[in-house]
C-alpha cells in the first residue's frame, strides 16, 4: 500500500511538470501551435524593419567567448542601424583612440533579406560611416534566436548571440 501510495505521487507530480502554453486570448494550446505563433509574431517582426537583437554572447575571432550584461543591442528601425555593440579584438588602421568602433548610429547602404533554410532568415545590412565599411550579417531563427556576424575593412571579425526582442516595438 505504501508502494502504491508513492508511486502515485510521482505520477501526479511529473503530470503537474508538464509545461502548458497560452495564446494571446489565453486559451491554452499546444505546443506546435506555439511554436507556429511565435514564428509568426518573429516574421512580423522583421518584415517591419522595426526590431532589436539583445546580444549576450560576444566570440571574437581571436580570444574566447564573453559573456555580457545586459545593454549590448543590435536595433533597425526603418533605414537606420542602431548599434551598441563591444569590440573584443585587432585594428589595423582606426583614428587616434579607437575611435566608435561598433557604437554608431548611421543610415544603412545597403539592406537584403534571404531565407536559406526553413525557419531562418538573414540579413545582411552594409554600413558606411566615417571610419569603416561594416558589413553585419544578422540570422534570426524563428524561435527569436539570432546570431551576428560583423566584418569590416580595419577590424577582426566579431561574432554575437541573443535574441529578438519580440516585446520591444
Amino acid at each position: 500500500m505504501k508502494k502504491l501510495f508513492i508511486i502515485c505521487c510521482i505520477v501526479c507530480t511529473f503530470m503537474n511538470c508538464t509545461t502548458s502554453y497560452y495564446s494571446q486570448d489565453g486559451r491554452q494550446i499546444s505546443k506546435e501551435e506555439y511554436k507556429a505563433l511565435v514564428a509568426e509574431q518573429v516574421q512580423d517582426v522583421l518584415n517591419d524593419r522595426h526590431f532589436v537583437i539583445d546580444v549576450m554572447t560576444a566570440v571574437p575571432q581571436r580570444g574566447r567567448t564573453m559573456h555580457l550584461s545586459s545593454g549590448y543591442s543590435v536595433r533597425i528601425k526603418g533605414d537606420s542601424i542602431i548599434s551598441s555593440l563591444p569590440y573584443f579584438g585587432r585594428a589595423y588602421n582606426v583614428p587616434y583612440g579607437g575611435g566608435k568602433g561598433l557604437s554608431f548610429t548611421e543610415i544603412y547602404k545597403d539592406y537584403k533579406v534571404s531565407h536559406p533554410k526553413d525557419g531562418l532568415t538573414t540579413i545582411i545590412v552594409v554600413v558606411d560611416n566615417k571610419e569603416d565599411v561594416y558589413n553585419y550579417k544578422i540570422e534570426v531563427y524563428d524561435d527569436g534566436e539570432s546570431s551576428i556576424e560583423v566584418t569590416s575593412r580595419e577590424r577582426d571579425r566579431m561574432f554575437y548571440r541573443g535574441s529578438l526582442d519580440l516585446d520591444d516595438k
